[in-house]
Protein backbone atom coordinates (compact mmCIF):
# COMPACT_ATOMS: atom_id res chain seq x y z
CA UNK A 1 0.00 0.00 0.00
CA UNK A 2 3.10 2.41 0.51
CA UNK A 3 4.11 3.43 -2.95
CA UNK A 4 6.79 6.04 -3.99
CA UNK A 5 3.58 8.33 -4.81
CA UNK A 6 0.39 8.40 -2.99
CA UNK A 7 -2.17 8.05 -6.24
CA UNK A 8 -5.96 7.87 -6.73
CA UNK A 9 -7.12 4.39 -6.77
CA UNK A 10 -7.43 2.79 -9.91
CA UNK A 11 -10.16 3.35 -11.64
CA UNK A 12 -10.88 6.82 -10.42
CA UNK A 13 -11.53 9.56 -12.64
CA UNK A 14 -9.70 12.17 -10.36
CA UNK A 15 -7.79 15.00 -11.90
CA UNK A 16 -4.30 15.43 -10.73
CA UNK A 17 -2.52 13.50 -8.22
CA UNK A 18 -0.99 13.88 -4.45
CA UNK A 19 2.53 13.85 -3.49
CA UNK A 20 3.62 13.03 -0.12
CA UNK A 21 7.21 13.49 1.09
CA UNK A 22 9.80 14.78 3.53
CA UNK A 23 12.31 17.88 3.73
CA UNK A 24 13.83 18.19 6.81
CA UNK A 25 11.66 18.25 9.61
CA UNK A 26 8.60 19.07 7.43
CA UNK A 27 6.15 16.64 5.49
CA UNK A 28 5.15 18.21 2.27
CA UNK A 29 2.17 17.56 0.25
CA UNK A 30 2.33 18.85 -3.35
CA UNK A 31 -1.19 18.61 -5.13
CA UNK A 32 -1.65 19.02 -9.10
CA UNK A 33 -4.58 20.10 -11.38
CA UNK A 34 -8.06 20.37 -9.76
CA UNK A 35 -6.78 18.73 -6.09
CA UNK A 36 -4.70 21.88 -5.73
CA UNK A 37 -8.00 23.96 -5.40
CA UNK A 38 -9.75 21.72 -2.91
CA UNK A 39 -8.86 21.96 0.69
CA UNK A 40 -7.45 18.67 3.00
CA UNK A 41 -7.36 16.83 6.06
CA UNK A 42 -4.31 15.69 6.55
CA UNK A 43 -3.48 12.81 9.78
CA UNK A 44 -0.38 11.77 10.69
CA UNK A 45 0.68 8.82 13.03
CA UNK A 46 3.45 7.44 14.25
CA UNK A 47 4.90 3.26 13.75
CA UNK A 48 2.51 2.66 16.85
CA UNK A 49 -0.31 3.85 14.89
CA UNK A 50 -0.92 6.93 17.55
CA UNK A 51 -1.85 10.30 15.91
CA UNK A 52 0.71 12.59 15.95
CA UNK A 53 -1.59 15.90 14.00
CA UNK A 54 -4.70 16.03 12.51
CA UNK A 55 -5.20 19.27 10.47
CA UNK A 56 -7.21 20.71 7.27
CA UNK A 57 -4.81 22.22 5.16
CA UNK A 58 -5.89 25.41 2.67
CA UNK A 59 -5.92 24.83 -1.07
CA UNK A 60 -2.97 25.33 -2.57
CA UNK A 61 0.07 23.65 -4.79
CA UNK A 62 1.96 23.02 -2.22
CA UNK A 63 1.74 22.65 1.59
CA UNK A 64 4.38 22.17 4.53
CA UNK A 65 3.39 20.78 7.66
CA UNK A 66 6.25 20.99 10.57
CA UNK A 67 6.90 17.89 12.69
CA UNK A 68 8.82 17.78 15.90
CA UNK A 69 10.33 14.58 15.29
CA UNK A 70 13.45 13.66 13.90
CA UNK A 71 15.30 9.80 12.70
CA UNK A 72 12.02 8.27 12.27
CA UNK A 73 8.74 6.87 10.04
CA UNK A 74 5.89 8.47 9.69
CA UNK A 75 2.58 7.64 8.33
CA UNK A 76 0.51 10.55 6.57
CA UNK A 77 -2.71 9.94 5.20
CA UNK A 78 -4.02 13.00 3.25
CA UNK A 79 -8.19 12.77 2.65
CA UNK A 80 -9.21 14.45 -0.62
CA UNK A 81 -12.22 14.64 -2.67
CA UNK A 82 -13.31 11.53 -0.83
CA UNK A 83 -10.19 9.34 -1.59
CA UNK A 84 -7.29 8.56 1.02
CA UNK A 85 -3.63 9.22 -0.08
CA UNK A 86 -1.23 7.05 2.24
CA UNK A 87 2.27 7.56 2.71
CA UNK A 88 5.10 6.23 4.69
CA UNK A 89 7.77 8.82 4.89
CA UNK A 90 10.92 8.93 7.22
CA UNK A 91 11.89 12.27 8.94
CA UNK A 92 15.34 13.29 9.25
Amino acid sequence: PFGKNAAAPEGTNESGFIKIFTSNRNVMIQSSDELALEEKLVVIYDMFGRTLLEKMIPPSFSNKITVNRNNCFLIVKVRCRGNIYLQKVFVN
